[in-house]
């Protein structure tokens, strides 16, 4: 997907929030998450060392770093989810799903408009078409 959303970038917030997030992962609460293992996202198990703290609501785009918008998640997950909200992952994703529902379901012959050709006749239907053929094809 095409990045269609601006980002006005406030370095001081990143830095001040990106140093709560470092003070945050020493934390109890996250210390036993990081132990479990386990990604937010794709629910997979990983050891602590391939695991990240991801921020659910971007700093960049104004989130904090609270324990609501703190997880744990593998660093695959983390990358593919980059800077966008929860909202804009899931317009992605239906983009993605519509894309492929498209090649998957629509016949490789009817892709093509033009590819299309219907005997009218043959459906028992008599109409007079050359009303609608395109004009500049017509003399005068």
């Amino acid at each position: 997907m095409n990045d269609w959303v601006e980002i006005v970038r406030d370095e001081r917030h990143i830095k001040r929030e990106r140093a709560k997030a470092r003070e945050m992962r020493k934390t109890p609460y996250f210390q036993d998450l990081f132990r479990q293992g386990v990604c937010y996202y794709c629910k997979e198990k990983f050891p602590e060392d391939e695991l990240t703290l991801d921020h659910i609501v971007p700093v960049v785009r104004g989130g904090k770093s609270t324990r609501g918008n703190l997880v744990v998640c593998c660093k695959s997950c983390n990358q593919e989810k980059r800077y966008y909200t929860p909202a804009e992952q899931i317009l992605n994703q239906n983009n993605d799903n519509l894309s492929n529902l498209e090649d998957q379901y629509i016949p490789e012959q009817f892709q093509q408009e033009e590819d299309l050709e219907i005997d009218l006749a043959a459906l028992g239907m008599d109409i007079d078409l050359s009303e609608f053929e395109n004009p500049s094809s017509n003399s005068k």
